[in-house]
């Protein structure tokens, strides 16, 4: 895409910048089950960018060239496929974070391939600099939560300003391969060159630290081959010299097997470092290929993952009572650890294909080096963080982070630089006009749904913090409802308070809408204490099976049929629970399952009639 002026391009040595910065803002330490501040700050810088560039071009009496190239036939045809099947969802909704989300990464990918300028050396600097500096302070941040001098209030040691290290190492995985690319400088002399040249190498030693730190081996694995994408091109020259070397069949097959054998032992000793998680891996990929084998052509649909995951789970235990190493291991799953499964599982094999024909076409125009130094570098630099970013996707969740889809975006729009366009379309200013007046007025309808939410959100957090403290206001999460419906912590949170307040037909209501958002053993287990407290024993004990056979290492789900049955006045099946209870292995002793073992005692001490 083209057609921009010199003013506008260069306005992106400013905003570039701003959207890279977007990690910063969650030092700020909000709860994001309650309130997402660094996407909303996403949201608000493109908002605020797509303004300015609508009223610029309102005001600038000249036509307008839109170039049209393969991948933005490709991505634009995946974002409305993702709108169409997610519309046909139950939770699809105008002021839901999903729809949000959809329309302004649209919005960013076309600013982004409007303004990103790989010629503009000061650009190149700027960008590069921006990736470096934020890998120096949060690789800083991590090293002071390692050695407890910051607390990362956390179950883990080092997470940064991220929910978790795997999602730390995806983020360092976008930027250690452009920091790589360019180590040894790129000639220039100038101020901005040494100070490219120096955050970069310290960039990039401070993220290895981290990335040995964290132990994350998907992090590590998604290193080495971004490092080694931006090895391999920098130096094709060898390769070809290589080539010539080995000649005959036998030299071939040795180094084949030298590189199985290679392979073979570095996973054998990535499987040793935590071999449960990889047993965990391959039980979720098994459940996540039966939602695709029934859901094969258009998926689940769009967000609805983890509102189905765990109930084929719950199914899988039920049909397998025998499988005990599966069920030590299986716990409440809300990704597949893999993207490219979770894409063909909500959107089926028609969105794999198109982010597969995406995927192909980045790596086509991706080879295209250029052959300025400092373009060449970039370009190469950001087809490793590529690579680094497709091989986080098979093991992790990169697409789920809005800091990681914001770095795609932008390696992305690198990459296409200069692409040749498949179409080239010429707007008369008139036109433009009336298209710019037409983007204000959509903009202004979604910074009304943003601000919104924005506030309501806030409210809520306010709300919820009170009622911890025992203080539930039932009209404050009433008048939130309309605008946060679409919220499934929300919901859950809603309904909970309600269950605890005794408003249980309302809590009810309120926990089942939430079972369409998400499936897991806490709201199964609400929503069955709201059933047994209207005496509704029937569909509470559906709901306490249903939760035991999700999670069946927890104690919780079986102590609550054993509670359900004796209230119920079934003594043998109180009694055959409390034995399952007294007979279950403790995986992590605790004074919650002392006391359920306890009252199971207890149970068993009663003579049944």
């Amino acid at each position: 895409m083209s057609g921009i002026d010199k003013t506008m391009k260069n306005l992106s040595l400013l905003f570039i910048p701003l959207f890279l910065f977007t990690p910063f803002i969650n030092f700020l330490n909000f709860d994001e089950r309650l309130l997402d501040l660094g996407e909303f700050y996403f949201y608000g810088i493109t908002i605020l960018i797509a303004f300015y560039i609508c009223t610029h071009a309102i005001f600038k009496k000249e036509d307008f060239i839109f170039n049209v190239r393969t991948v933005d036939i490709f991505c634009f045809s995946l974002v409305l496929f993702i709108l169409g099947r997610y519309s046909l969802t139950d939770t699809f909704s105008f002021t839901s974070h999903p729809f949000l989300r959809i329309l302004i990464i649209t919005i960013v990918y076309i600013i982004f391939n409007f303004y990103i300028n790989i010629k503009n050396p000061l650009f190149i600097s700027i960008l590069l600099t921006s990736f470096s500096i934020t890998g120096i302070v949060l690789s800083i941040h991590c090293i002071l939560q390692f050695f407890n001098i910051i607390s990362s209030n956390s179950y883990f040691d080092i997470l940064s300003v991220f929910r978790n290290p795997s999602i730390l190492t995806n983020y360092l995985c976008t930027i250690l391969p452009l920091s790589f690319s360019v180590l040894k400088g790129t000639g220039s002399t100038n101020v901005w060159g040494r100070v490219l040249k120096y955050t970069n190498f310290i960039s990039f030693i401070l993220i290895c630290i981290v990335l040995l730190l964290t132990k994350e081996r998907t992090g590590w694995i998604a290193c080495l081959g971004g490092i080694g994408a931006v090895a391999i091109i920098k130096n094709q020259n060898l390769l070809f010299k290589l080539k010539r070397v080995i000649r005959s069949p036998f030299q071939v097959i040795s180094l084949l097997l030298i590189f199985v054998i290679c392979s073979l032992s570095v996973s054998y000793l990535l499987y040793t470092l935590k071999p449960q998680s990889v047993l965990g891996r391959i039980f979720i990929y098994g459940n996540t290929l039966n939602i695709i084998k029934d859901n094969f052509l258009f998926g689940v649909g769009y967000d609805k993952f983890q509102s189905v995951y765990n109930l084929y789970q719950s199914q899988y235990f039920l049909s397998n009572p025998q499988d005990l190493l599966n069920q030590l291991i299986a716990d409440n799953i809300k990704t597949p650890f893999n993207e490219y499964l979770l894409i063909w599982a909500e959107l089926g094999i028609f969105g794999l294909l198109l982010l597969l024909l995406i995927i192909k076409e980045t790596f086509n125009n991706g080879f295209l080096i250029l052959n300025r130094i400092n373009e060449r570098l970039l370009r190469i630099g950001a087809l490793g963080s590529f690579v680094s970013i497709l091989l986080c996707a098979l093991f992790s969740y990169p697409f789920n982070e809005i800091s990681i889809l914001i770095n795609i975006l932008v390696v992305s729009a690198i990459i296409h630089s200069n692409q040749a366009a498949k179409y080239t379309l010429l707007i008369r200013h008139s036109y433009v006009k009336v298209l710019s007046v037409i983007g204000l007025v959509a903009l202004t309808c979604i910074c009304y749904c943003v601000i919104l939410l924005f506030s309501n959100q806030k409210k809520w957090e306010q709300a919820a913090l009170y009622a911890q403290k025992g203080y539930f206001n039932s009209n404050v999460y009433e008048n939130l409802y309309p605008v946060l419906q679409s919220n499934e912590h929300f919901l859950y949170n809603y309904g909970v308070e309600l269950l605890m307040d005794g408003e249980y037909i309302k809590s009810i209501k309120i926990l089942e809408e939430a079972k369409r958002y998400s499936v897991n053993t806490d709201i199964l287990l609400y929503l069955a204490d709201g059933y047994k407290a209207i005496k509704n024993y029937t569909k509470a004990e559906e709901l306490y099976l249903l939760s035991m056979n999700m999670v069946p290492k927890k104690f919780i789900p079986k102590h609550a049929l054993m509670e359900l049955y004796d209230e119920m006045g079934n003594c043998t099946k109180a009694n055959i629970w409390a034995k399952k209870i007294l007979k279950k292995k403790i995986q992590i002793p605790s004074k919650e399952v002392y006391l359920i073992m306890q009252q199971a005692n207890k149970i068993l001490e009663k003579k049944c009639n």
